[in-house]
């Protein structure tokens, strides 16, 4: 899902392009500090480059190219608080910056303050960036949002980015998943079906669309909680396939049993049972499905096991 790496990712793909401009800015100007620090940065020597570019803006604090690279650099050497100042002075030199403002933003999430981050990429025409950039600033925000418990919003965003990336499976599952936590349920479930025809090998997508069917199950009625555990069962014997472990066989049996199934629920536990006989959950189960086929004798055993 979206994170500090993604935003990471932001800054190496604007590295090259942010260096150019800044070099050709500066190139006019140049001053102790300036060429030194470009170097060390390349090479991944922060703490030199920022002490080259802290000289460098204060022997030419009209540079506004000096404070980029300096919160550039704080920012790779860990230090995203510090980061700011030089941003937003930046950013006073030059308010049309985008390069400037998406860093400002970058500053404030990883600094841990996401509604400033939120604040500072409203600020943008998200649109008129590039794709990657598009796709980066609208993880980071969302990301921003999901920190604040804003999870609609977070979802929006995400949304955007599963449209930008078509053909990419982890994004639609990203979506589906914030909506899930947002209870936009429908939604989420059509992105992790769609995520999953993607991208079948993916256990954890399987059973999360397993898992919000069978919420849609518990919440529905006739022939929409029908329809919900028979495409629960499809993924979850399809999870089974892949893995007949333990707790893959426990979900297949709750959604068979959810969709009154009740012959195959039974075989389906009594295997979960063989996996593992020391969880009550599987006898449990067993019982309710022995005594929804009106076995009473057979459900007995297996409920009494689960109730110990």
């Amino acid at each position: 899902m979206t994170n500090r790496r993604s935003a990471n990712r932001l800054s190496t793909c604007a590295l090259v392009t942010t260096l150019a401009l800044l070099a050709a800015s500066a190139a006019s100007a140049a001053s102790a500090g300036w060429d030194e620090g470009v170097a060390a940065f390349k090479v991944g020597n922060y703490a030199q480059a920022i002490a080259e570019f802290q000289q460098f803006v204060e022997e030419r604090p009209d540079q506004q190219a000096g404070y980029v690279m300096l919160g550039r650099s704080f920012i790779n050497g860990r230090r995203a608080s510090d980061a700011v100042a030089p941003f937003q002075k930046a950013l006073q030199m030059k308010a049309d910056d985008v390069a400037s403002r998406v860093y400002l933003g970058q500053a404030f999430f990883q600094a841990g303050k996401p509604r400033e981050c939120i604040d500072t990429l409203n600020e943008l025409d998200i649109g008129g960036l590039q794709k990657d950039a598009q796709i980066q600033v609208y993880q980071m925000r969302s990301a921003s949002h999901a920190r604040l418990g804003n999870t609609g919003s977070a979802a929006a965003d995400l949304g955007k980015v599963a449209d930008l990336k078509p053909d990419d499976a982890r994004a639609r599952f990203d979506y589906g998943s914030m909506l899930n936590t947002d209870a936009q349920l429908d939604p989420a479930i059509r992105n992790f079906e769609r995520a999953v025809s993607m991208d079948g090998s993916q256990m954890e997508w399987k059973e999360a669309l397993v898992n919000a069917l069978k919420v849609k199950g518990r919440r529905s009625s006739g022939s929409i909680k029908t329809a919900a555990y028979s495409r629960a069962e499809e993924a979850a014997r399809s999870l089974v396939g892949a893995s007949p472990a333990y707790d893959n066989l426990l979900l297949l049996g709750e959604v068979q049993l959810g969709g009154k199934n009740y012959e195959s629920a039974a075989s389906t536990f009594r295997q979960a049972i063989s996996k593992k006989a020391d969880d009550w959950h599987a006898h449990y189960y067993l019982g309710q499905s022995y005594g929804a086929l009106e076995r009473w004798s057979d459900a007995e055993a297996p409920l009494n096991t689960g109730l110990q």
